[in-house]
């Protein structure tokens, strides 16, 4: 079993490295509309980003305790609503940061 720590740090790891690879295909929402096309790629990135996890085998905790359990169509689809949580704290930290940084005003 993981400890919640460790369950943590392997959603952050997963998040970060599903918007990576959803930033080289869909730039940031400025609107509503790219922000619920956004939404709805990040779903699909995210939903099947569980079989990357699933197959590579670098977290069998997560595959047994979890993939596992759920069966294939469940763990997809709360795979892709987590992704929905993500997304606002993601656009407000990366906005924080640009600022921060002066980049965006």
């Amino acid at each position: 079993m993981h400890t919640l720590l460790a369950a943590a740090l392997i959603a952050g790891f997963v998040g970060v490295t599903t918007q990576a690879i959803i930033l080289q295909f869909h730039k940031l929402p400025t609107n509503l509309t790219s922000y619920l096309t956004f939404m709805i790629v990040t779903f699909v990135i995210s939903a099947l980003y569980g079989f990357i996890i699933k197959f590579s085998k670098l977290f069998p905790h997560l595959v047994e305790n979890y993939y596992d359990n759920l069966g294939t169509y469940r763990a997809m689809y709360t795979d892709g609503i987590s992704s929905f949580f993500l997304v606002p704290f993601f656009k407000f930290f990366y906005i924080y940061l640009l600022y921060r940084i002066n980049i965006y005003e």
